[in-house]
């Protein structure tokens, strides 16, 4: 049999009528959607791209917001006693160390041979940035004294292939060997200065003097600071605090953040040490804000002769995500700005974004 020709006459294509169906009638609904549709193979891989990246999205967001809402290990907190005077402290106070004190007499403490310096310390000024690490150090305890809710923290690790001994130990060690750590309880009541003082002795840089601070407080007190106050070069300010601060998301307010600057005398020195800072200090961290990239990561690595690693993750749970932080390379119109708004055109390679999750100290 012969097909039909071209010309002949076709039955138009019907939808299938369901006019006798109720439409609120199960049978309905299931031949509705039972249908044939014209879905193209684009359009099914854009949606099911689509979902594939909210997916993504949403995981992401939530793994960046969340707080580890674990206390510390049960077999540690055990060991750990707080008394009610100790949870009382509010106010962090921290002296960065800049180099390791070896000596044991005070007559020692000015000779340079008894110090553990880095090469661009030693020589000629030496004694002058020695007098400075002095000079810090006597105006934590200073502070200390005066309020009894603060908790006075040096900070350094053991960055000396000469000693074991960490920057903030010797600190500590120099404070006592001045006899300037009083063992009275003060007059307005509360712990006397030296139980209100300890050492963070795992910080590889300026950055992380104030990021394991906070969780050394963490870890003494049980909880985190109120407000913090930084004694150190007066040089180092703008780095401390426009950058590090900015990085921990710290309020700018002036009852939660203070920097005391102390320089060196020599003005010479002084004025070498300023463009050093510039340089090296503050240029490179706008650059790389959390210092987890290149030439910061790198003096880490060399600072750490002993290999030692910092118990913060468990100490200060809330805040192991920020250890764990570090941006990479991003667009200049996918940065996050500072909150001193100093970084308004950041180099192309930068690594700014600042952590975007959950803090213990975010205002509510």
């Amino acid at each position: 049999m012969l097909p039909s020709p071209v010309s002949s006459r076709r039955r138009p294509f019907r939808k299938p009528s369901y006019s006798n169906l109720g439409q609120d009638s199960w049978s309905y609904k299931i031949k509705q959607l039972s249908q044939r549709s014209r879905v193209t193979n684009l359009a099914v891989l854009i949606l099911t791209s689509t979902l594939l990246l909210s997916v993504f999205l949403n995981v992401k967001h939530w793994l960046q917001n969340v707080t580890p809402s674990v206390s510390l290990l049960k077999s540690i907190e055990e060991t750990i006693s707080r008394p009610n005077e100790i949870k009382k402290l509010e106010h962090l106070i921290i002296v960065p160390g800049h180099g390791i004190w070896t000596g044991n007499e005070q007559e020692e403490i000015q000779e340079e041979s008894t110090w553990e310096l880095e090469h661009y310390q030693s020589g000629g000024g030496a004694q002058t940035r020695i007098g400075a690490f002095v000079s810090h150090i006597r105006g934590g305890v200073h502070l200390a004294d005066s309020d009894p809710k603060s908790l006075l923290v040096f900070s350094g690790g053991a960055t000396r292939k000469g000693t074991p001994t960490s920057e903030a130990a010797s600190y500590f060690s120099l404070a006592l060997t001045l006899q300037i750590l009083d063992t009275s309880p003060p007059r307005q009541g509360g712990l006397p200065t030296y139980e209100r003082t300890t050492i963070e002795d795992y910080a590889l840089d300026s950055f992380q003097n104030l990021l394991f601070s906070v969780a050394r407080f963490r870890a003494f007190t049980g909880h985190y600071p109120e407000r913090i106050t930084v004694v150190g070069y007066g040089l180092k300010e703008a780095r401390f605090s426009e950058l590090h601060r900015a990085a921990l998301r710290w309020p700018v307010d002036k009852d939660k953040w203070h920097y005391v600057g102390i320089d060196m005398d020599d003005t010479a020195a002084l004025k070498e040490a300023v463009k050093g800072e510039r340089l090296n200090g503050y240029e490179p961290y706008t650059r790389d804000l959390y210092g987890c990239h290149g030439t910061l990561l790198e003096k880490r690595r060399l600072r750490n002769v002993h290999r030692r690693t910092h118990p913060y993750h468990i100490s200060a749970p809330e805040i192991a995500p920020l250890f764990e932080w570090c941006p990479d390379t991003e667009p200049p119109s996918s940065r996050a700005r500072l909150s001193s708004n100093k970084l308004t055109d950041p180099a192309i390679g930068t690594f700014t974004s600042v952590y975007n999750g959950l803090l213990p100290w975010d205002e509510d």
